[in-house]
């Protein structure tokens, strides 16, 4: 038997464990504690571990077990995270999991046959259902809008469903873009016979000195024509840099019954102004009746 600092260095008696020292505890009963280097440890139990309030420091350790049971312990609790947190492999969930945002608290339930879906708390059905048929929106998606580098949305060229599915948008191997409905298949657009023209066209009414008013029915121009009565039966249609020659083009029509002899034609003047004529029996005449025009600006 040896002695140290007062303390009597013994074998546990009911374990015959070495390196134990017999002191007394708060309670004035025996105990006894680990004995290292000739310096005394005191362990910590798992009250004193499995804590979320500070204490002051009482230089007591942790085994492997108390440590062990700590983070078990730790895992059943709430934790707020205040800094960044990098998964490197990955984030697991159980059955059913949430985070929230500000006031918003958004849930997050698996299900058995590898589907997830994911809602806001309060809501009757989750907003999102992922599976392995793809990604299902219960409620509606709202896209920001586009700008001058990035497109609201893009549909990338691939192949088409060997079955067409109704409410479908495809793209194909071309780019041609294709819808579904009633279960036929029909080209939204071509990419290879793409309109290459601007195009404005319109229905004008007109009587006495007034300007035409336009009914227009497409415009695809940088903006609308703005028309003015010049003489009788003679008008005006100008609009900036919209006409340029060799690549406007006009087609008029002008409502007829037997014997009516109307006439409607429209003729270039300069890049940025066209004349508009209407004629009865080719006399000029101060009225247009449901005139149909429209004006073609090829690239």
């Amino acid at each position: 038997m040896s002695t140290n600092h007062n303390r009597i260095k013994v074998a546990d008696l009911e374990t015959n464990e070495p390196n134990k020292i017999l002191k007394t505890n708060a309670k004035g009963e025996l105990e006894f504690s680990n004995v290292i280097d000739n310096k005394q440890f005191d362990l910590a139990s798992d009250s004193e571990t499995q804590i979320n309030y500070t204490v002051a420091e009482d230089e007591k350790v942790i085994s492997r077990l108390k440590l062990f049971n700590w983070w078990e312990w730790l895992k059943t609790k709430n934790q707020t995270v205040f800094g960044d947190w990098i998964f490197k492999s990955s984030l697991i969930f159980g059955n059913s999991g949430y985070f929230t945002s500000d006031s918003f608290r958004f849930y997050m339930r698996a299900f058995t046959g590898k589907k997830l879906e994911i809602g806001v708390e309060g809501t009757p059905v989750d907003a999102i259902s992922i599976d392995l048929n793809g990604i299902l929106l219960r409620n509606r998606l709202t896209l920001i809008p586009g700008d001058t580098a990035i497109p609201s949305l893009i549909f990338p060229n691939g192949k088409l469903t060997t079955i067409p599915q109704d409410g479908a948008i495809e793209r194909d191997e071309n780019g041609q873009l294709w819808e579904t409905h009633g279960g036929i298949r029909s080209q939204l657009s071509s990419a290879g016979k793409s309109q290459n023209y601007k195009v404005y066209t319109a229905i004008l009414n007109q009587t006495g000195t007034n300007a035409p008013i336009a009914t227009i029915l497409e415009n695809t121009m940088s903006s609308d024509i703005i028309f003015e009565y010049t003489s009788k039966g003679t008008y005006s249609g100008t609009l900036t840099n919209a006409f340029p020659e060799g690549k406007t083009f006009f087609i008029t029509t002008a409502p007829n019954t037997p014997g009516s002899g109307n006439i409607f034609y429209i003729g270039r003047v300069d890049n940025n102004t066209i004349t508009l004529s209407f004629r009865k029996s080719m006399t000029a005449f101060d009225e247009i009746v449901n005139a149909m025009m429209e004006i073609r600006v090829y690239q």
